[in-house]
């Protein structure tokens, strides 16, 4: 991960915090002399025994451990840090046995029940044997037993006054101390080679496969009968054929609830009028004021009003039963299965046909697609795939030959953008990608190389260089210009800078990056 823009005073403060971290443990004193800054090195080189470390990793653990140079009856003082490899923290508990064996002698052992405190075991370390001996560190903890084989190491006879030089490590690299790297999150790999791909990178955008995004339109004017728990939700999953809503069809002429219960009460009052004038002309018959022709009209009128009223009642008895009755209503399926994504309508409203009501989209299949500048199109002989990184450090690739597909490779340039399109679908399982998100992306060209990779996460931007940082020992590191190549996801190919075998920081180089740049060497803090 590159790093750029991080002000002076952010740095200061950080670098601050991190360095005043080992002070908390000045007080453990280790045996004869503090192992503070670099010049009382240079005196016990003159005065004493040389200062030696050695850093050994297995499987599981990481061992940095100092010591004095082995003299016949005289102590050492060994500070064995020892380091969870899978998390970068010190191990809190547990023992560990310092062994020499080998040559014509017994095993002289030194063990240690437990730590003096997180991550530090002190062993007291008298030799009886003078010579070439093996020196082994043993390690139990949670369960797991572990042998740091550090090889052959030289125990100097009793009153052994003058010492051959010893190579110091730490005198010109970058300090970065054990308790420093517990606190923070930090970590080291080895430098291998792996199988890396070319890529040209492009903008691209997450899209819905094409029939895999269904907008729903109404099939009928009416009105919403659906609402509360039978209303799917938006972001529910719903079944091919799961009933959506339902609707109350419109009747012919567009009328609604409103104009049949007006129409029902003009037929009710048109018949009470039809009433009225039929019994007043019956009663005027009576008495010889009007013909029989005239009563059969009022007759007539009243039945057809009688008529026209019962019509209105059950057109508006019919409404009231297909409202409350689902077997005389409109469905809306589901046509796909997917994601409810929209709901276009408020439940109890009325929507015309054709109306917009849902869009679902199948997210277990999306379309990724990427724009690449025409000046890169030509390495594009045939895409392999691709590859994109989402804001918070998820990496996802397309694989052509794990489900991926190519879709379209453009052949016609956008005359406006000058870019050449590629589409590939890709798995979503777990429906993680959101549509519509733009990313920057890589097409694999189809061209790879067995090289040399580092994570990215160990690179650093120095003004504009590439920089990484290698363990020399437990506590200190050598920054690296390196010259980079092809990049696949969280990989990067090194042309040159770094070698197979060496140690890289691989979490927190910002911080070692900071580290390097103090005005002055921090004190250790843990004494010999």
């Amino acid at each position: 991960m590159c790093f750029k823009n991080i002000s002076g005073l952010l740095a200061m403060l950080l670098m601050t915090a991190l360095l005043s971290g080992c002070s908390d443990h000045s007080g453990h004193d280790h045996g004869e002399h503090s192992h503070g800054a670099h010049k009382e090195h240079d005196s016990h080189h003159k005065h004493g025994r040389p200062e030696l470390s050695v850093t050994d990793f297995t499987e599981h653990t990481e061992l940095f451990v100092e010591f004095p140079a082995l003299v016949v009856s005289k102590s050492s003082a060994f500070a064995a840090h020892l380091t969870w490899v899978k998390n970068y923290k010190p191990l809190v508990a547990g023992r560990v046995t310092v062994v020499l064996k080998g040559g014509k002698y017994k095993e002289e052992v030194f063990p240690v029940s437990k730590p003096s405190q997180p991550g530090i075991f002190r062993a007291d370390v008298i030799p009886k044997k003078a010579g070439q001996r093996e020196l082994v560190v043993k390690v139990v903890s949670q369960g797991i037993t572990v042998e740091h084989n550090i090889g052959k190491i030289t125990v100097y006879p009793a009153g052994q006054k003058k010492f051959p030089p010893q190579k110091q490590t730490g005198d010109d690299g970058i300090t970065f101390l054990k308790e420093q790297q517990w606190k923070v999150n930090f970590g080291t790999s080895e430098i291998s080679k792996r199988v890396i791909r070319e890529t040209v990178a492009g903008f691209g955008v997450l899209k819905p496969k094409a029939n895999n995004n269904v907008h729903i339109t109404s099939p009928t004017a009416g009105r919403i009968l659906t609402y509360g728990k039978l209303l799917p939700q938006v972001g529910q999953m719903v079944k091919a054929g799961q009933v959506l809503a339902q609707l109350a069809p419109k009747f012919s002429g567009s009328k609604d609830i409103a104009s049949l219960e007006l129409e029902s009460q003009r037929s009710q009052s048109k018949l009470n009028l039809a009433k009225n004038e039929y019994t007043r002309v019956a009663g005027l018959l009576k008495q010889g004021a009007v013909s029989q022709k005239r009563v059969h009209v009022a007759q007539s009128q009243l039945e057809t009003a009688r008529a026209e009223h019962s019509t209105a009642k059950r057109r508006l008895s019919s409404y009231g039963r297909v409202a409350s009755d689902s077997s005389s209503s409109v469905n809306v399926p589901a046509p796909i299965a997917g994601t409810l994504v929209q709901i276009h309508f408020v439940p109890g409203s009325y929507v015309t046909e054709g109306q917009a009501l849902f869009q679902i989209v199948n997210l277990e299949n999306i379309w990724l697609k990427i724009q690449i500048a025409e000046m890169d199109a030509g390495q594009l002989v045939s895409p392999m795939g691709a590859w994109f990184q989402l804001p918070d450090g998820s990496v996802y690739n397309v694989d052509l030959a794990k489900g991926g597909k190519l879709i379209n490779f453009g052949t016609v340039v956008d005359s406006k953008s000058r870019t050449l399109p590629v589409i590939f679908e890709m798995l979503n399982p777990d429906r993680k990608l959101r549509i519509n998100t733009y990313i920057r992306a890589h097409v694999y060209t189809g061209k790879s190389a067995n090289t040399v990779v580092i994570p990215t996460s160990a690179i650093v931007d120095d003004n504009g260089q590439d920089v990484v940082f290698i363990l020399k020992d437990g506590e200190h590191f050598e920054r690296r210009i390196v010259n980079l190549g092809i990049r696949e996801g969280a990989w990067a190919q090194v042309l040159e800078g770094v070698k197979t075998g060496e140690r890289i920081v691989s979490k927190g180089a910002y911080l070692v990056y900071l580290a390097s740049s103090a005005t002055s060497v921090p004190s250790h803090g843990h004494a010999h």
